[in-house]
């Protein structure tokens, strides 16, 4: 597993530096158990000793027949129209449909604070109080209207 992490961070370090610098590195690529895309990795690049972002990748299986979650590289121009319209999402600044240069296609997005919220799961310290429901459900709804004025027919044809 270490091995395969290694090759991982050094591949993805290849397809990022011509596009960032000669001097960024991978550092601390890691799995994020709360994926549900296909295989999702956590990681920085750095340059010397000062970071230069937080990242999230997110790759096929290797092997896998790529559709419905295991179709990752589907995501990335979806979630560009939804940043690009202002939507609280994250930003793909890089991505593959290509078996090479990772073993699979993948996308790249900006790591966003925050944890993952399941509802029928969530964790047993969230605050269910009322006040905070309607908060949690108003924000809900109200992106899901911002998602509906999204003009699909012009960023994703």
């Amino acid at each position: 597993m270490l091995a395969r992490m290694r090759d991982l961070s050094s591949r993805l370090e290849a397809f990022l530096r011509p596009q960032v610098g000669a001097n960024v590195r991978v550092a601390d690529l890691a799995p994020m158990e709360d994926g549900h895309a296909g295989l999702t990795f956590g990681f920085r690049l750095v340059e010397g000793a000062r970071e230069t972002g937080r990242y999230v990748l997110r790759m096929a299986p290797i092997g896998v027949t790529r559709r419905g979650n295991t179709d990752v590289y589907r995501q990335a121009p979806l979630l560009q129209a939804l940043h690009g319209a202002g939507l609280p999402v994250p930003d793909v600044p890089f991505s593959s449909a290509a078996e090479e240069p990772l073993g699979s296609p993948f996308i790249v997005m900006e790591r966003l604070p925050g944890r993952v919220f399941l509802i029928w799961e969530a964790e047993a310290g969230f605050d269910r109080s009322p006040a905070t429901l309607n908060f949690v459900w108003t924000q809900a709804a109200q992106a899901l209207a911002q998602i509906h004025r999204v003009d699909w027919r012009a960023t994703l044809a």
